[in-house]
């Protein structure tokens, strides 16, 4: 899935390209998601200098395979925090969640399907695309993120 927008909903200021130095970056007051899916944010802190000077890069992903391609990218970073933005319906109260992830872990179903489990800081815990299957039934667990303090 992608995050979509049209063209008519672009914003063009040629005051902020100026400002921000960004002659190819565009702006959208609002992006379409085609599809019901987990969102993942991502923020990149890095480091400026000793005196404790940093910056943050704040990213929004739709497909996991995005995120951790963008995560190696960006190893040298001082921390790395996911979080992710659950769907309505992946909780009781059918209300949506932004909850920070602790660990990943990824593994299979028994008919080889990858499936990731999600630990969040809160307690809850989401699996993605595992269906009709328990965490506890996922095959040769891995962890391949775990939130660094």
């Amino acid at each position: 899935m992608y995050i979509r927008t049209r063209e008519s909903w672009e914003v063009k200021s040629d005051y902020l390209n100026g400002l921000f130095g960004e002659e190819d970056v565009r702006r959208y007051p609002f992006v379409e998601l085609g599809l019901n899916l987990k969102l993942f944010h991502v923020d990149v802190h890095h480091k400026l200098d000793d005196d404790g000077m940093s910056y943050c890069d704040r990213w929004i992903f739709a497909q996991l395979e995005d995120m951790f391609e963008a995560i190696e990218s960006a190893a040298q970073a001082e921390k790395i925090t996911i979080s992710l933005q659950s769907r309505r319906c992946d909780n009781p109260d059918n209300e949506y969640s932004i909850s920070t992830i602790t660990k990943i872990i990824k593994g299979e179903d028994a008919n080889g399907q990858v499936c990731y489990v999600f630990k969040c800081l809160n307690g809850k815990s989401y699996m993605q695309p595992c269906i009709d299957i328990q965490e506890d039934q996922i095959l040769n667990p891995r962890v391949v993120y775990s939130l660094k303090s």
